[in-house]
């Protein structure tokens, strides 16, 4: 299902869009709805002397007059009176192929007072029966071309051939035909939908529905003298519209709709000039036939009307381009409720000044009632919220028959507060999830029922179909998913190419661009044309071919070809769950939905297999199969990456980097509103990247507790069945700690508005309308995700700053931006002087993002950015990084009483409350004046491992033995224990932390902090330096928080907590956490 649009929470809380659409439509002006019948309505026109001798009605080589045709079908209604004992309430079914009879039986039923039942022809035998059982018609209609085989027995039949014998028949001529009374309310016809799924429902419709529908049409659409309508597709709905206003209606026959080039030539040589098609029959006939075919088809065309199927802008664009002189409409109509709402595609499209995927459904007609309610609480949404489309008034079905619980879920009581103003009792459930503009035009965003499950991800079919759309290669396609509910759930695009030439693994590469991963095709099937369904025009997705699982799933030369490759490819999928397929050798292990504890999960089995010391490192420099088996063919004991394996960081820079220059009105109209800064910033709107992470969670923390501001938080979806990315976040926050006395779930809910979005895929991943509206509602961005994609996301970052109005950005960077082993690092020291000792992604990644954002400063956008080192818990806080090595070790020695043996290796930790108290600070109030910084948040104050477990003693843990790394390590990677902290330094450890000949990292760089020191001196602040002090309170909480247990003899040794206060000086909104 189609999301809410981030429209919703601005639009609930601004009273002048919540008029009521209905209101607004009553004030339009309306069709007349007399008490009026289709019967009614036909002898009326041939009442009409001056039109009698009009050609009406032309198939094959044959053609009548509107006064042949009324005869015949007085003749006919007489004996289904006489002979079939009509009367209203009845109905008679008709089983033919589209012809003239089949014109002749539908009136016929209507003038002897019963309905019409269109039987498909293509329905089984056992279907047929069971539709006959259930409706039991007054007599069946058919022709010689249909079998007599097909109905049972006792079936009354009618034989209606080209002879015309039954017309002749003696014993029925001198029968005067009755007048039956009917109404506007009584049944007109009994239609059953196309059963593509499960048993079909049959619906009875009165006639007032399309009565109303007609009349709308006939005024808005008005025919022309010399107008000549081709009927085919929706048959039954379409058919008697141009003979009611005695128009020459010419049926297309059968074998001709679904051959594009007779199609072509029969629309020619019967110079045609309106035609209803569905979306996906006017994309197969564009396909297929050449220019100079085209043109001579839709020569004499005027209107075109598109029906049935959501109409992508990407069509649109082509038939307009190709026909500029003929009208598009398009018609939003359902079985149940006859048509809903039109669309003046023309007009959008002349007037179109945003990218979209979709056309919009148009206006609603008058006298159709809309509700778009919301799903839970089935209470109105305001205009421009998307909810479930509910349609009441007077068009609807009577009902469906014999399906009294489909009825109950389908025709539903309107609620009470509505049924005054929709003067109706009742209204029919779409299953289309849509919205109102204010100007009333209705956008459908699609079926409630296209959602499916894929890994736990929530997955919109139509949007995956409509991103396929947009790319230049694909002429159409259709999106389908295979296997059962979970893990085994697959996708499969088949797609019909302009371009025979781009491969799957191009297409794939296009689509990483604007998917995330959970919404990728596994499959590209590439066709010639998508088949259809006859019954309907619609694609036909049980035609689609089954998955080649061999082949389809990529070119086979990107397929695994050397042992290597097979052997990685195995683990690959065992560990990334992709079933029973292939996997192309060349894909990204990020890009198809590894994380960090999936990639030491994979690192210990590749290491494991291969006998290997595979790190993260590795990982990053060679995150693909191919890449990784080259490393493996190479040198089966791996140290490190080789030189050749590092990426050209200035070339990443140049292919990342946004050339254009920002406006610059843009740029004065924001510097001029910044001359009160600080009070503007609690009326801003904050946009907050990495919110789940250890980091972001403690910036979001420190916003709610210094400021009102609104913090919008964009935060990727989770495979978590049961849990939102609300849910999430507000779990993170439990998880750190973060909610207490001042922060709660309810004031959280009043700041922070939560996005489901990724920052790696273009506009976020979120319609063009969110990402519009977020670009002009956010007034500043943090962007603090440490992880995963770093180039392309702060690119789109940097991309969304500029867009529509300047955003300043404050960026989160790392000193891992320097290689290791250099000395007083300074802010304004220049990484591009090391940039070429960088030996591991995550560090060389980032340093390309920098820049990126560096150069953007150099543009014109207002930047800060802060480089961190290692993020330690609170100071006054008990919880952690999760994640964190210095963490996860200090846990296990003060659980196992067991610590390695590091020597002078030191510790560097920065209290992550401090990083974002001083973050959050600049960027409420001190922002101007530090535009175009750079600060570190490293501590200068390392202190030596030796020292750490020195402390650990002191306080009471005097029962810590120091062993050997190596011995350390065989005892981490052989324990069974439980404890969480041991089996992650086990995934760590066996992902290769310690490659470097059995001990950690000893060559850190040191940082200084210039810049930062003399901001942290102008607010009274001091930098936490590491200490005993700070070692025992982290320790204390822990024990408190029973993480781990209380040594036997605790020692004090008169320490001053009160210390602990002292880094921050005063604070004017609130003491430390």
């Amino acid at each position: 299902m189609t999301p809410p649009t981030l429209l919703q929470e601005t639009i609930n809380n601004s009273q002048s869009l919540t008029s009521s659409p209905s209101t607004s439509l009553k004030s339009r002006s309306s069709t007349h709805l007399e008490d009026d019948t289709l019967v009614a309505m036909f002898r009326r026109i041939c009442s009409d002397e001056s039109k009698r001798d009009r050609i009406v009605l032309k198939h094959n080589d044959r053609q009548w007059t509107l006064a042949q045709l009324d005869e015949i079908t007085d003749k006919l209604s007489q004996l289904f009176i006489s002979k079939y004992s009509c009367k209203v309430g009845d109905c008679v079914a008709i089983y033919m192929n589209k012809c003239a009879e089949y014109v002749f039986a539908y009136i016929a039923a209507l003038k002897a007072g019963a309905a019409y039942l269109p039987l498909d022809i293509t329905y089984p035998d056992s279907l047929l029966k069971s539709v006959l059982d259930e409706v039991k018609p007054a007599v069946v209609c058919i022709t010689t071309t249909n079998s007599l085989n097909n109905f049972p027995e006792d079936t009354p039949l009618l034989l209606l051939d080209e002879d015309g014998k039954w017309f002749f028949n003696e014993e029925e001529k001198e029968q005067k035909l009755p007048k039956e009374e009917i109404n506007c309310d009584d049944l007109a016809y009994i239609v059953y939908s196309s059963g593509t799924t499960g048993k079909p429902k049959g619906i009875k419709c009165p006639h007032r529905g399309a009565v109303i529908s007609y009349k709308w049409r006939f005024l808005n659409y008005p025919y022309k003298d010399d107008d000549i309508e081709a009927c085919n597709v929706f048959f039954v709905w379409e058919m008697f519209r141009p003979i009611l206003q005695a128009v020459p209606l010419v049926i297309i026959p059968d074998s001709v709709i679904y051959d594009p080039h007779s199609l072509c030539n029969f629309l020619a040589k019967n110079k045609i000039t309106r035609m209803l098609f569905t979306p996906s029959l006017l994309e197969m006939v564009l396909d297929t036939q050449d220019e100079e075919t085209l043109s001579r088809a839709f020569h004499c065309m005027r209107i075109v009307i598109l029906c049935g199927e959501v109409v992508t802008c990407a069509l649109l664009e082509r038939f307009i381009r190709h026909f500029p002189h003929v009208r598009c409409i398009n018609l939003y109509s359902i079985s149940e409720c006859h048509d809903v709402a039109v669309a003046d595609l023309n007009e959008f499209y002349n007037n179109k000044n945003e990218r979209r995927q979709f056309a919009p459904v148009g206006k609603v007609l008058d006298g159709v009632k809309i509700l778009i309610l919301d799903e839970k609480t089935m209470k109105r949404v305001p205009i421009g919220v998307p909810g479930e489309i509910y349609v009441a008034g007077p068009t609807l079905a009577i009902s469906y028959i014999n399906r009294p619980e489909i009825n109950a879920e389908r025709f539903v009581a309107l609620p009470e507060e509505y049924r005054k103003e929709m003067g109706s009792q009742r209204m029919y459930r779409t299953g289309d999830w849509g919205y109102l503009l204010p100007n009333l035009v209705l956008e459908i965003c699609g079926r409630c029922d296209t959602t499916v499950r894929i890994r736990g991800y929530s997955v919109e079919l139509q949007a995956i179909e409509a991103a396929l759309l947009n790319l230049n290669h694909v002429r159409s396609c259709t999106v389908n998913s295979i296997g059962n509910e979970g893990e085994d759930k697959q996708l499969v695009a088949y797609i019909v190419l302009r371009d025979k030439q781009i491969t799957r693994k191009q297409l794939r590469a296009q689509l990483k661009r604007v998917l995330p991963f959970y919404m990728m095709p596994q499959f590209f099937i590439f066709m010639e044309k998508l088949p259809l369904l006859a019954a309907s025009s619609k694609i036909d997705k049980k035609a689609l071919p089954p998955v080649d699982f061999a082949r389809d799933v990529v070119e086979i030369e990107a397929l695994p070809q050397t042992e290597n490759e097979k052997e990685l490819a195995k683990i690959w999928i065992e560990i990334l769950h992709l079933g029973s397929g292939h996997l192309d050798i060349q894909e990204s292990f990020f890009d198809m939905g590894g994380h960090s504890l999936l990639a030491a999960r994979l690192l210990n089995a590749v290491n494991t297999r291969f006998g290997t010391h595979l790190g993260i490192r590795e990982l990053f420099t060679a995150p693909t199969v191919y890449a990784m088996a080259k490393l493996l063919d190479g040198n089966q004991t791996i140290e490190r990456s080789s030189p050749e394996q590092i990426i050209d960081l200035e070339q990443q820079i140049e292919a990342n980097d946004l050339k254009g220059g920002i406006m610059d009105l843009h740029l004065r109209a924001f510097w001029r509103a910044t001359t009160e800064w600080k009070k503007r910033f609690h009326a801003a709107n904050v946009f907050l990247t990495g919110v789940t992470g250890f980091l972001g969670s403690h910036l979001l923390a420190e916003l709610l507790l210094s400021s009102k501001t609104k913090i919008t938080c964009l935060i990727r979806e989770s495979s978590n069945n049961n849990e939102t990315v609300e849910q999430r976040l507000i779990s993170t926050m439990k998880r750190n700690g973060l909610f207490n006395e001042k922060i709660n779930e309810e004031n959280f809910r009043e700041q922070v508005r939560v996005v489901s979005g990724d920052i790696a895929l273009v506009q976020f991943g979120l319609s063009d309308e969110d990402y519009h509206f977020l670009s002009y509602d956010i007034d500043v961005v943090l962007h603090a995700a440490l992880h995963g994609c770093n180039v392309i996301g702060t690119r789109n970052i940097i991309e969304f700053c500029f867009k529509n109005k300047i955003k300043p950005l404050h960026y989160i960077s790392t000193d891992a931006v320097f290689p290791s082993g250099l000395i007083d690092v300074d802010e304004d020291t220049p990484p591009t002087d090391t940039f070429e000792k960088l030996d591991d992604g995550y560090g060389q990644t980032k340093y390309v993002a920098e820049h990126l954002v560096l150069r953007a400063h150099y543009r014109g956008l207002p930047t800060v950015i802060y480089r961190l080192g290692n993020q330690a818990a609170p100071i006054n806080g008990t919880n952690w990084n999760p994640q964190d090595f210095t963490y996860l070790l200090l846990l296990s020695i003060l659980k196992m009483k067991i610590a390695p043996n590091l020597g002078e290796w030191k510790v560097e930790l920065t209290p992550v409350d401090f990083s974002a108290q001083f973050i959050v600070r600049i960027l409420s109030e001190m922002f101007c004046e530090n535009t175009g910084r750079i600060f570190h948040l490293i501590n200068s104050g390392i202190v030596k491992w030796t020292q750490i477990i020195e402390w650990l003693k002191k306080i009471g843990f005097d029962e810590i033995k120091e062993i050997s790394v190596n011995e350390w390590i065989k005892l981490i990677n052989e324990s069974s224990s439980e404890e969480v902290c041991i089996q992650q330094l086990q995934k760590l450890v066996q992902g290769g932390l310690f490659h470097n000949k059995g001990t950690v990292n000893l060559t850190q760089s040191s940082f200084l902090r210039t810049k930062t020191s003399k901001l942290l001196a102008d607010l009274d602040w001091k930098y936490p330096t590491i200490c005993e002090t700070i070692i025992r309170e982290w320790i204390e909480q822990l024990i408190e928080s029973h993480v781990i247990e209380r040594p036997k003899t605790t020692k004090n040794n008169g320490m001053n907590f009160s210390y602990l206060k002292s880094f921050y000086g005063t604070k004017k909104n609130h003491e430390p956490p």
